[in-house]
C-alpha cells in the first residue's frame, strides 16, 4: 500500500475489562471520540449477550489494560456518538427491534431517554439533541442476505426530527450504507458495497476498500476499510478467525487518502470496524469480533 502511517511496531493492543462483571468487553464494534473520551460500543455478537457502551479517558490506555464502567449497560449497543458526558446510541434488542437511545450523565446519574424506533437496518448515526441523521443499511429485513451479498442499492440515510418523531429521507439508492460522518457542512456516507464515500450532493471519493464506520478528526474522516468482504464476512459471522484491517484517512476537499494503517493478516487487530484519530496523532481502532483495542502511537 505504499507509504502507511503507522507501522506494527508503533502500535499495541489494551484490553477492557469490565469493572462490574470483570469479563473481557468484547465485539466494540463502533468509537467515538470527543476531546479526552472515547466511546465503546460492545456487545457480542457470536454469543448474542448484552453488553454496552462505554466512556474511557484517553490517558487511561497507556497500558496493556484498563478497567472500565459502563456508561450504559445490558444493551446491545449498535452506531454511537458521543460528546462531552453524553452518548446516543442506535440500540438493537436481539429480536429485530431497533430503538435510538440518548443519554446524559448529571452530578447525580445517567438519565436516558428513548427518542425513537428506527428502521431494523439502522446502522450509524451523527448525533444532535434535536435532531438526528443516521444511515439505514438495507431496506428489509427479511432481505437483509439478499441486500448484502448483491449489493442491492436500497440502503438510504435518514433524518429524525425533535421528540415529534418525524422521519424524513435525506439520501437513498445507496448500497449498504454503513458509517456516517460531519466534516466541514457536509454529511460523508460510507457506501460499503461501492467502495466509496458519498455526501447528500451525491458526490462521490472512491477508496481502497469497502469502508464501514467512519470518524471525523481535525485531518479529515477516519474510515475504517474492509479490503475483501468475503473474508470479514467470514470472521464476522465466526467461520474464520482473522481478517485483514486497513485504516484510511480522507481529506474530502482535496480527495487524498492516506492510509494510516495496513495489516493484511489482521496480526494485531483482525477485520477493524472503527476507528479514531486524536488530535495528537495517535489513532484507536476496534473490531465487531474483537476483545482488544488497537492503539498506535507516533513515533516521537
Amino acid at each position: 500500500m505504499g507509504n502507511v502511517r503507522f507501522a506494527a511496531e508503533q502500535c499495541r493492543t489494551v484490553e477492557l475489562v469490565d469493572a462490574e462483571t470483570g469479563t473481557t468487553v468484547v465485539g466494540a464494534e463502533d468509537l467515538s471520540l470527543s476531546s479526552n473520551t472515547l466511546w465503546v460500543s460492545a456487545y457480542d455478537r457470536l454469543a448474542n449477550a448484552e453488553g454496552g457502551v462505554y466512556d474511557i479517558q484517553l490517558a487511561d490506555l497507556g497500558g496493556d489494560e484498563v478497567s472500565v464502567t459502563p456508561f450504559l449497560a445490558d444493551i446491545r449497543p449498535h452506531g454511537i456518538s458521543g460528546g462531552e458526558g453524553y452518548v446516543d446510541a442506535i440500540v438493537r434488542d436481539g429480536v429485530g427491534n431497533v430503538s435510538l437511545l440518548k443519554a446524559l450523565r448529571t452530578p447525580t446519574r445517567i438519565l436516558t431517554l428513548k427518542t425513537s424506533d428506527l428502521p431494523c437496518g439502522a446502522n450509524d448515526l451523527v448525533q444532535g439533541w434535536e435532531e438526528t441523521a443516521y444511515t439505514v443499511d438495507r431496506d428489509t429485513c427479511q432481505g437483509a442476505f439478499h441486500e448484502r451479498v448483491l449489493g442491492k442499492p436500497s440502503a438510504r440515510v435518514e433524518h429524525l426530527l425533535g421528540v415529534a418523531k418525524t422521519r424524513s429521507v435525506l439520501l437513498d439508492g445507496l448500497k449498504l450504507a454503513n458509517g456516517i460522518a460531519e466534516y466541514g457542512d457536509q454529511l460523508w456516507i460510507a457506501e460499503m458495497r461501492a467502495k466509496r464515500l458519498i455526501n447528500l450532493d451525491r458526490e462521490t471519493i472512491d477508496l481502497p476498500g469497502a469502508p464501514d464506520n467512519l470518524n471525523a478528526s481535525s485531518e479529515g474522516i477516519v474510515a475504517a476499510l474492509q479490503p475483501q468482504l468475503w473474508r470479514f464476512g467470514l470472521y464476522r459471522y465466526g467461520h474464520s478467525e482473522r481478517a485483514p484491517t486497513r485504516i484510511a484517512l480522507i481529506d474530502p476537499v482535496t480527495e487524498e487518502i492516506e492510509i494510516l494503517y495496513d495489516d493484511p493478516k489482521g496480526t494485531l487487530l483482525s477485520g477493524a470496524t472503527a476507528a479514531v484519530l486524536t488530535d495528537d496523532g495517535t489513532m484507536i481502532a476496534s473490531s465487531v469480533r474483537g476483545d482488544r483495542l488497537l492503539v498506535c502511537e507516533p513515533s516521537p
